[in-house]
This record gives C-alpha cells, structure tokens and sequence, in this order.
C-alpha cells in the first residue's frame, strides 16, 4: 500500500499541472529561505512556486498526461506553476 502523504503529494502536483498554463522547471540549489519567499512575492499571486521531489514529481507528471519528465528530473527541483 502506498504512503498517504506521498498519494496526497501527487494528487496535488497533479491538480498544479492541470490548472496551469505553464509549467518552469527550476533548480534551487544555492537560494536561502529568504531568497526563496522573495522569488515566489516576485512571481506574484497567479503563480505558484513549489519544491518538489523528483519522483512523485514524475508520477504526477504522467498522471496529469505529461511524459516529458521521464527520467530527466535530478537534483534539487522546484516547479512554478504558472495559471
């Protein structure tokens, strides 16, 4: 049986991917945690900065119809979700 709160992790990356327009991928390594709030006040209210893990990142990915990511994603990965 799956982890719950990895289930609940993908079905919300999921719902990201398929209420936005666009989808960045970003690596985040180097940014402080004020760095971080500062970029997602930049980005604004319609977008939606998120650390992500690579795997559920994946899972959600194909859930959602997106088979870009297949084994691309390393590293340090954050995601905006653009709407």
């Amino acid at each position: 049986m799956a982890n719950p709160e990895k289930v609940d992790a993908v079905a919300e990356i999921v719902d990201l991917f398929r209420a936005s327009d666009a989808a960045v991928i970003t690596e985040y390594r180097g940014l402080s945690v004020g760095e971080l709030k500062e970029l997602r006040r930049a980005l604004g209210s319609e977008t939606t900065y998120a650390v992500v893990k690579n795997t559920l990142t994946e899972i959600a990915a194909r859930e959602a119809g997106i088979d870009a990511f297949d084994g691309t994603l390393s590293g340090p990965t954050a995601i905006a979700f653009i709407k």
